[in-house]
């Protein structure tokens, strides 16, 4: 049995406290029990896992792709810059913008369309205007992903839309969601409940894009991110909330009832764990051994707070 939990994560040290009860790594949870086929909650700062259900398994993801594509699309792209849409941007089936052939619509209506609605023409419209095709763009996500540490994700499409060789995890969404939420524009975007494009050249008919986002309407402290939906991947969400300054982030995959779960991994994180800060930046940690020295230790100092 054990109360607290000591993790040294990129040369500095956090400790996780439990809010209540006794609780060691590995112990089921006794009050939180998911239908899902993939779950990670984490932590958002320092990105430690605070519930895991095979959080490695290889899944589709559905329209939690596009984290990725935003991702790409705000380090690629001035939020001004002028994206035109081809013919087999506007093709795409599913849910979209309607954009039309030739349309120009700049990089923040698309990105927040994309987000806010998950517009799948304009995933694709964002890919061939960055990497010139969809397959190219797809190269480019798997990098990315591989550079944040995701080792159970690839890429296929822009959207989500199933292929059997697109799938991501559970954990590796975490991590590009954690990723993500460092941009203000993301962060911007994905809270978004109603929005207005209005920066298009042809389809004056469709301006406004909603969010039919159960879980950023209806859970104190949601902030973000994206839910996905497939028939092969059921309900999929990569959920943000925040609550006295601290956030956690989590990914349901393979759900019936992904915003519900995201709820219950929320209330489960915020219930049982609050964030302790056991050091300063610059502060003592502990003391280093010195071998051939005149001293025997010297004092060691976090790099971090």
């Amino acid at each position: 049995m054990c109360i607290l939990r000591f993790l040294r994560l990129a040369g500095w040290a956090i400790l996780i406290v439990l809010a209540s009860g006794v609780l060691c790594a590995g112990d089921p949870p006794a009050e939180i029990s998911l239908d899902a086929l993939g779950a990670v909650l984490m932590d958002a700062d320092t990105g430690v896992v605070l519930y895991e259900k095979d959080p490695h398994k290889r899944l589709p993801n559905a329209s939690t792709t596009k984290i990725m594509t935003a991702i790409l699309l705000i380090e690629h792209c001035d939020m001004t810059d002028r994206i035109e849409a081809s013919k087999s941007a506007c093709d795409t089936p599913y849910t979209s913008l309607h954009l039309k052939v030739g349309e120009t619509i700049t990089a923040k209506d698309l990105l927040t369309g994309m987000l806010v609605r998950s517009a799948n023409d304009a995933s694709v419209a964002a890919a061939e205007h960055i990497a010139g095709s969809t397959e190219s763009f797809a190269a480019v996500m798997n990098a990315k992903a591989a550079s944040l540490g995701c080792k159970d994700t690839n890429f296929v499409t822009p959207n989500g839309l199933h292929d059997p060789n697109h799938y991501s995890s559970a954990y590796d969404l975490c991590l590009m969601a954690r990723y993500a939420l460092r941009y203000p524009v993301f962060n911007e975007a994905v809270q978004t409940r109603k929005y207005q494009l209005s920066s298009r050249t042809i389809n004056k008919e469709d301006l406004c894009v909603f969010s039919h986002n159960k879980f950023l309407r209806g859970y104190p402290g949601a902030d973000g991110v994206k839910s996905g939906y497939t028939k092969q991947a059921r309900t999929c969400y990569v959920g943000s909330a925040t609550r006295d300054g601290w956030r956690l982030v989590s990914a349901i995959l393979g759900s019936p009832n992904a915003n519900g779960q995201t709820a219950l991994l929320m209330d489960y994180g915020f219930n049982n764990f609050e964030p302790r800060r056991i050091v300063g930046a610059n502060q003592k940690c502990g003391d280093a051994e010195v071998k051939g020295g005149r001293q025997r230790q010297v004092d060691a100092l976090a790099s971090k707070e």
